[in-house]
């Protein structure tokens, strides 16, 4: 039987219209879930809120996986808009942390911010900029340890904007750091610490951060633990 090959933009274009039509059945689920939660359709048992809590997770997961899978499919198909704006990028950082805030208090994390106070707004994609937040300070939160240690700095040079992150977590090994930032990637250390995982984030910030005129580079051993750098232009970006 003759094999008939697809190509790679096919497979995209595919992954994006199911991506699609999963998202208003899952945007249904979490809402009917939160109503039930919260009494609107009749009293609910403590048992009972607690299987619907876990729907709820289990939901946000997969809702989170579908819109990652657009992302990819966007950024393949080079349909990807840049609309750049205004943006305190100090202000989206804290609104990150502050969906963060729970898992940092339940793992005691000892977390140090750092903001130069010459830090002005910048022109730039605002949601970009919050994906890019939410996968490396996520992940420096996921990979450290109870009582583990997170540094966080935002500083501004004179044609950059650098963003330090930096946790004494979980270390890459070298022999996978060459593929960190490759599709669906995860090295064997990062499985066995945390499961649930794609390996998308970081391949998504690197596009991300291309396409904007920015890097993201590390380093990571044992000794010092891991930080990620994001250098961003201080003139900001262009619409694409």
């Amino acid at each position: 039987m003759k094999k008939t090959l697809i190509s790679k933009k096919t497979k995209t274009e595919f992954v994006s219209v199911v991506a699609h039509q999963l998202q208003a059945p899952l945007t249904a689920v979490s809402w009917y879930v939160k109503m039930i939660l919260s009494g609107d359709v009749g009293q609910v048992t403590p048992d009972q809120k607690k299987y619907l809590e876990e729907i709820q997770k289990g939901n946000k997961r997969m809702m989170g996986l579908v819109n990652t899978l657009l992302n990819i499919s966007r950024l393949e198909l080079k349909t990807f808009k840049i609309e750049p704006e205004s943006v305190d990028l100090v202000g989206v950082a804290e609104s990150v942390l502050d969906d963060l805030k729970m898992q940092i208090s339940v793992k005691k994390i000892v977390f140090t911010k750092n903001y130069d106070i010459s830090l002005l707004k910048i022109s730039t994609d605002s949601k970009l900029i919050r994906m890019v937040f939410q996968n490396l300070l996520g992940n420096a939160v996921k990979y450290v340890g109870v009582g583990g240690k997170i540094d966080f700095d935002i500083s501004r040079g004179a044609s950059d904007i650098l963003i330090k992150i930096w946790n004494n977590g979980v270390s890459i090994p070298k022999e996978a750091q060459s593929k960190i930032f490759t599709e669906f990637f995860r090295d064997d250390l990062a499985k066995k610490k945390e499961s649930d995982g794609n390996g998308l984030g970081l391949y998504i910030v690197k596009s991300v951060l291309k396409k904007m005129g920015g890097k993201v580079w590390f380093e990571s051993d044992d000794a010092q633990g891991t930080v990620f750098y994001v250098s961003l232009p201080v003139e900001g970006v262009k619409k694409k």
